[in-house]
């Protein structure tokens, strides 16, 4: 089976005080929309991210749209759904064009003491091939933890683990895998407007052939924030532990909104 790409959750440096972070009326953090990993919906908001991906040998590009909802302040679920088109000589599906997945997940916040936030979270993902009659294939289950430390000044630093177990739901694939992956990521802000990130993951088997050649990804970026609630951003993320012919640069874009 090839390799299945999967987005791994990224984490940010982030200016708190006034410009990121303010204090709600239930004594809760709330951290504007600008790429920080340790943003979540505060109660009856939801949130809008789009990205576009392409790969440096720009044969490969990716659309996908995420949308989430605060059910409280301290729990929020989340969709997820993307379509791709490799024009590769090996595409990875049956088709050239691809409606990729289907996600589902939720998230708790379970420490919110001043700066200090952490998040459980779990989510479960539909692998689609549609040159297969539109067949899902697979199905991926995640859990995992982001936790961090909300700066006062111009920084946030967040910390994810997050395990995934891949399995067929066909039943004529046979094959079911365990992967995990440990990342710390951050952004730093110069201003109400413009901020770096950058992060690094690990991303490992546990058995089996989950992520092939164990990828070790570092991103770079920047977001450009139009008020507290709208970013768009830019950034490039490479498997340095692996040579362009395993894995090519990722080259994306993203719009975030919190309404």
């Amino acid at each position: 089976m090839k390799k299945i790409v999967l987005t791994s959750l990224l984490g940010a440096f982030a200016v708190s005080g006034v410009a990121n972070a303010a204090v709600s009326d239930y004594g809760h953090w709330r951290v504007r929309m600008d790429g920080n990993p340790l943003y979540r919906p505060m109660e009856g908001r939801a949130y809008s991210m789009t990205d576009f991906d392409l790969n440096s040998r720009w044969e490969f590009f990716q659309l996908s749209e995420e949308l989430g909802y605060g059910i409280s302040d301290t729990v929020s679920l989340m969709f997820k759904t993307a379509g791709s088109y490799d024009s590769s000589d090996e595409p990875r599906m049956d088709t050239k064009m691809n409606w990729d997945f289907v996600q589902l997940g939720a998230s708790w916040r379970f420490v919110d003491e001043g700066p200090w936030v952490a998040d459980l979270y779990g989510k479960g993902q539909l692998y689609i091939n549609a040159g297969d009659d539109v067949k899902p294939y697979a199905w991926n289950w995640t859990a995992g933890t982001t936790f961090g430390f909300i700066g006062w000044d111009r920084w946030t630093v967040a910390f994810t683990a997050q395990a995934d177990y891949l399995r067929d739901s066909r039943g004529d694939l046979d094959f079911d895998a365990w992967g995990m992956m440990i990342g710390m990521d951050g952004l730093f802000n110069f201003d109400q407007h413009w901020n770096i990130i950058g992060g690094i993951n690990y991303q490992f088997n546990l058995d089996e052939t989950y992520y092939e050649g164990n990828p070790l990804n570092v991103k770079l970026g920047a977001n450009y924030n139009f008020d507290d609630w709208k970013f768009i951003g830019v950034y490039v993320e490479k498997d340095v532990k692996n040579g362009f012919n395993v894995n090519p640069m990722t080259i994306g874009a993203r719009f975030g909104i919190d309404f």
